[in-house]
């Protein structure tokens, strides 16, 4: 069938990087595989460059906050297609969608909050890594004949995913077994599995940690040196007290702090850890 004795194949999946865009990367960026850079915390695939007025853009939002963790296992499963038989002979219909199911041990039950959030977008878009490190995404459209000096033209997006149909359960642990949360979504009917195309790789995404969410409690405001006191929790497991220090290891030593505008208020002059966290 005229395919190429050596080509890339997705791996066995490890994680999923979700964003709530399904936009597609414009026609004039990347190729479809990026060699390997040092691409974090914004990866040149995310973004979009020659646009005004201003010169990059987010391209799929918070992709590198909604991944998962190293996944333990993880199935994906296609039913049969959907026929219909007239006069003895089916007919094809349509795809069935594909369904994915992964489980990740020894999580707190924040994990399960922020799948449940996904639920309430009006779209959600997902990326596959495999254990090569290896991105994965949909193809979005082929080469055409009004952009015949770009090579490239071929562009990518996010897999579009059902966001009804995420569902995430924990599981307890028993004499035998280890607590765990198993998550299931569908993808939508659209998705074709021969529009799977590499989107990137790199080894570091294998062990990639997202940002952690913390909340902000102003302990002390003194008006006359303008200074504050802020303490920061994770919010993990929120209302068990002491029992809820989380350590945060990778805090800036000089962080800015930004209010719900966006807009920065000053630079912590000092920091100090109680306890663990």
């Amino acid at each position: 069938m005229g395919l190429p004795d050596c080509t890339l194949v997705p791996e066995r999946i490890v994680r999923f990087m979700f964003t709530p865009s399904l936009r597609a990367m414009p026609a004039n960026g990347s190729p479809t595989v990026l060699p390997y850079a040092d691409l974090w915390p914004d990866p040149v695939w995310a973004l979009e460059t020659g646009l005004t007025p201003s010169p990059t853009v987010q391209l799929w939002p918070h992709l590198w906050g909604l991944i998962t963790p190293y996944l333990e296992d993880v199935q994906s499963e296609r039913p049969e297609a959907i026929t219909e038989e007239v006069g003895g002979t089916p007919f094809f219909v349509r795809y069935a969608n594909r369904r994915m199911v992964f489980t990740t041990v020894r999580k707190p039950a924040e994990f399960g909050r922020l799948m449940a959030q996904l639920r309430c977008q009006k779209q959600v878009g997902v990326f596959i890594v495999d254990a090569e490190g290896r991105v994965w995404g949909e193809r979005a459209d082929a080469y055409t004949p009004d952009n015949p000096d770009n090579e490239f033209a071929e562009r990518v997006k996010p897999i579009a995913v059902q966001p009804s149909t995420i569902n995430e359960r924990f599981i307890f642990a028993s004499d035998t077994t280890v607590p765990k949360y198993e998550v299931s979504f569908e993808l939508t009917r659209e998705f074709k599995d021969y529009e799977l195309v590499p989107v990137w790789e790199g080894a570091d995404i294998l062990s990639y940690q997202p940002p952690i969410a913390v909340l902000t409690q102003v302990q002390d405001n003194d008006t006359i040196n303008l200074e504050a006191k802020v303490a920061l929790f994770a919010r993990f497991a929120q209302g068990v007290r002491a029992q809820n220090i989380v350590p945060i290891t990778t805090l800036s030593p000089a962080p800015t702090a930004y209010d719900a505008n966006n807009t920065a208020l000053g630079t912590v002059s000092s920091l100090m850890h109680l306890g663990n966290g």
